[in-house]
């Protein structure tokens, strides 16, 4: 029995660290990198970190709060690999928590470039959502999110909510 006992608590200890331990990829992160560069992230309203946050997903009672350490900067760097959840406006999810950058949630937050599919490219596998409503200086054309790969069509099977009123991008579905 007590053998049992300390077996269990090795493996919820190792299931905490490997949780803890996720982030996202290398890839991903440079993606973010360059979100946060071709939309002039040094302009943001927000560039730092989330702080402590309470909020709801549209449809879903269940409260979620998330407390932030890191932003997008520290220090006039970006802040270190495994810190991108912290992130303002980035949620991220998965197979293994963290894994995945699936939002990208900036509305009104003085973003300025061009959207292009390039830029989004990096998130493609479990992105849910892009809100950079009220950015009206947010430019470009309305990104084709089904591209061609190696002759198959791959896209973003995920995504479930784009919200880009009040921005610059033009056309359509």
């Amino acid at each position: 029995m007590h053998k049992n006992l300390i077996l269990i608590v090795v493996f919820l200890l190792l299931t905490f660290v490997s949780i803890l331990n996720a982030q996202i990829s290398l890839t991903q992160r440079q993606g973010l990198i360059d979100f946060y560069n071709a939309m002039d992230g040094d302009n943001w309203i927000n560039n730092s970190h989330k702080d402590s946050v309470l909020f709801y997903y549209e449809g879903d009672e269940t409260p979620h709060y998330q407390c932030y350490t890191f932003g997008w900067m520290t220090n006039g760097e970006f802040s270190p690999p495994g810190t991108e959840v912290d992130w303002f406006g980035v949620y991220a999810s998965g197979e293994n928590p963290g894994e995945d950058v699936a939002e990208i949630i900036m509305p009104n937050s003085n973003l300025s470039g061009e959207l292009t599919l390039n830029l989004l490219l990096p998130f493609d596998s479990y992105f849910l959502k892009l809100n950079l409503s009220g950015n009206v200086d947010v430019t470009g054309e309305l990104p084709n999110f089904n591209y061609l790969i190696a002759g198959n069509v791959r896209g973003f099977r995920l995504m479930n909510t784009l919200i880009l009123d009040g921005t610059s991008i033009s056309g359509g579905f």
